[in-house]
């Protein structure tokens, strides 16, 4: 099909109006100068019928039309979630409640919408993504408009009227996916392109515009990143480690009761702690100003509603393998022909030091917070009067919970 589609268009160009619009062409030489497929608007492209089509020409014509309907079911998919966006993300900074002076910069909330059209399930996401991303090498503009990389938007917003300002930016990229659908159908090369992925011959045609949940995953994750940077908080991992298993399994049994004890629920989630199977790492969260702070209800809400414990902690941790997203968010996003969404959360990631009990070693590879196993904890877990006991953060895993010196006192709230 691409060597009759190029044949097709050196035999035909010169005898349209519209030499240089591939599709327009087609349309004409078919008889059907009507069709407007480069836009976003209702019934301007319709399902093409023809007596003059040949099945090539047919080939031809749907996938123009297929295009024409995915790019408009995404805009008005971005549109359904304008509202929905809004809300969601004014629930998130309610509830971690980042600090009034907290701000984003508004380029890499528009690079964490696009992010949005990885975690569609309505379409083979690998192909079409692949095709994005691809044509960054033959239609710069398509891929710039889609996962706005490179954008020059510097406007900084704070945290607290993130809400406010959501419309302006899905409107924003709902123009970009209407200036990328004529940059497809009308240059011949970037046609193919993504034509030949396949994702565009379907029938019935995917349909996006209901699929709202899934386009703010990405956006969802980045602010809830964000907030938890604001508040001082890290995500803590204990390397090597299953906490289920050694809530279990350890002699003697641990210095405080994990929550662990019992398993872990669908999200492998048991107390503040997510178990990553995957890496058998176990990850929680640590507020650095506020040690004692149980993170569990928090998580539960975040992963029932926003996102998932993958692309927020093991995200964050691939994100850091990365060198941490110190620069634009885009500067990470792309990996050969697939988009990585693990930057999508740049927590600060730091590793328990599990072999140590020193005060100066709570991790291996980050700094000790202060308070640290210094400031004592009469009267929590059963500490009493006499022991002030060790302090150590609500999430901690490391030689102070499995093996801790004898008859000390050690409290984790």
């Amino acid at each position: 099909m691409t060597q009759y589609t190029q044949t097709w268009w050196a035999a035909h160009k010169d005898k349209c109006d519209t030499t240089s619009n591939f599709s327009s062409c087609f349309w004409e030489v078919q008889g059907l100068a009507a069709m407007d497929c480069t836009a976003i608007q209702p019934s301007a492209c319709s399902f093409p019928m023809s007596k003059n089509f040949t099945a090539k020409d047919f080939y031809i014509a749907y996938n123009i039309y297929g295009i024409n309907q995915v790019f408009n079911s995404y805009w008005r998919g971005m549109g359904n979630a304008n509202g929905l966006a809004a809300e969601r993300v004014g629930a998130i900074v309610e509830l971690l409640d980042p600090l009034k002076n907290a701000k984003v910069l508004m380029n890499e909330i528009l690079v964490a919408l696009a992010t949005g059209l990885q975690f569609l399930n309505v379409l083979s996401v690998a192909g079409l993504i692949k095709a994005v991303v691809v044509a960054n090498q033959q239609s710069p503009q398509v891929f710039r408009n889609l996962m706005l990389i490179g954008t020059t938007q510097t406007q900084v917003i704070q945290m607290s009227e993130l809400s406010n300002s959501l419309s302006g930016v899905v409107q924003q990229y709902q123009q970009n996916i209407a200036s990328s659908l004529p940059l497809i159908v009308n240059d011949l090369d970037t046609f193919i392109h993504f034509a030949s992925t396949g994702q565009f011959q379907v029938n019935p045609l995917p349909d996006i515009s209901s699929a709202s949940d899934q386009l703010l995953i990405g956006l969802q994750t980045y602010v809830i990143s964000r907030a938890l940077t604001a508040n001082n908080v890290i995500i803590a991992r204990a390397n090597a480690t299953n906490i289920h298993s050694l809530a279990t399994t350890t002699d003697g049994g641990l210095a405080y009761t994990t929550g662990c004890e019992n398993g872990y629920d669908s999200n492998n989630m048991c107390g503040p702690f997510w178990y990553d199977n995957s890496t058998n790492t176990t990850y929680s969260l640590d507020n650095l100003g506020s040690m004692g702070d149980d993170y569990a209800p928090v998580l539960q809400q975040i992963f029932s509603n926003w996102t998932t414990p993958e692309l927020l902690l093991g995200g964050a941790a691939i994100c850091t393998g990365l060198g941490g997203s110190k620069g634009q968010l885009g500067q990470y996003l792309v990996q050969g022909t697939t988009i990585n969404s693990a930057c999508l959360s740049n927590t600060q990631v730091c590793s328990w030091d599990l072999d140590s009990l020193d005060e100066d070693h709570e991790f291996a590879d980050c700094p000790t917070q202060n308070g640290y196993i210094v400031n004592g904890c009469t009267g929590h877990n059963g500490c009493g009067g006499e022991d002030d006991g060790v302090n150590v953060p609500n999430g901690y895993i490391g030689q102070y919970l499995t093996d801790p010196p004898e008859l000390e006192c050690v409290c984790n709230g």
